[in-house]
C-alpha cells in the first residue's frame, strides 16, 4: 500500500514536471515507461490511445485532402463562372446591338417630324402675318378707295388664308401626336 501511494506520487510529480516544463513530448515516453512500471494494465489504455491518434491523424489527412479538392473545385467553379459572366455580356451587348438598327429609323423619324413641326410654325406664322396685313387693307378700305371688286379679293384672299391656316394647325396636331407616339416608341424599344 505504501508503495502504491509513492508510486502515485512520483507519477503526480512527473506528470506535474511535464506540463510545467518545455520538452513534455520528449519525456512523454518517460513518463509513459515510469506509469507502465507501477501500472502494467495501464498498456491497453496506451495501445487505444495509440489507435485512436492514428485514427484521428488519418481522419485529419483525410480531412485535408477532401479540403484541398473542394478548395480546387472552388476555384475551378469561380474560373468558369467569371468566364460565364463574360460570355453573357457579350452576348447581352450583342442583343442589344441587333435593335439599334430600328432606334436609328425611328430617331431619323423624330427628326424628321420635328423639322416638319418647325417649318408647319413657320408658315402658320407667314399665314397669320398675311391676314394680319389684309384684314388692316380691309379695315383700311374706305381711306384706300377699294372698289368693290377689290374688296372681294382681299376676302376671297382672307378666306383662303384662313382655309390653309386652318389645315396647317391641323397638321400641326397631327405632327405633335406623330412626335409623342415616335417617343414613345423610343422608349419602350429598351432592351
Amino acid at each position: 500500500m505504501k508503495s502504491k501511494n509513492l508510486s502515485l506520487i512520483v507519477l503526480s510529480f512527473t506528470a506535474i514536471q511535464c506540463f510545467l516544463f518545455s520538452g513534455c513530448s520528449r519525456n512523454s515516453s518517460d513518463i509513459e515507461m515510469s506509469i507502465l512500471e507501477y501500472d502494467s494494465a495501464f498498456k491497453e489504455i496506451l495501445n487505444k490511445r495509440d489507435l485512436l491518434r492514428t485514427q484521428l491523424e488519418s481522419e485529419k489527412e483525410s480531412f485535408l485532402r477532401k479540403r484541398n479538392d473542394i478548395d480546387q473545385s472552388i476555384l475551378s467553379l469561380k474560373e468558369k463562372k467569371n468566364e460565364l459572366r463574360k460570355q453573357h455580356e457579350q452576348q447581352e451587348i450583342k442583343i442589344k446591338r441587333e435593335i439599334d438598327p430600328y432606334r436609328r429609323q425611328i430617331e431619323r423619324e423624330l427628326i424628321d417630324a420635328r423639322r416638319k413641326y418647325k417649318s408647319n410654325g413657320g408658315e402658320l406664322a407667314d399665314i397669320s402675318k398675311d391676314a394680319k396685313e389684309i384684314n388692316a387693307l380691309i379695315a383700311k378700305k374706305e381711306k384706300l378707295a377699294l372698289t368693290q371688286e377689290e374688296l372681294r379679293t382681299w376676302n376671297d384672299k382672307l378666306t383662303s388664308l384662313m382655309s390653309r391656316k386652318d389645315k396647317a394647325e391641323e397638321e400641326r396636331v397631327k405632327i405633335k401626336m406623330q412626335i409623342e407616339v415616335i417617343k414613345l416608341k423610343l422608349k419602350v424599344l429598351k432592351v
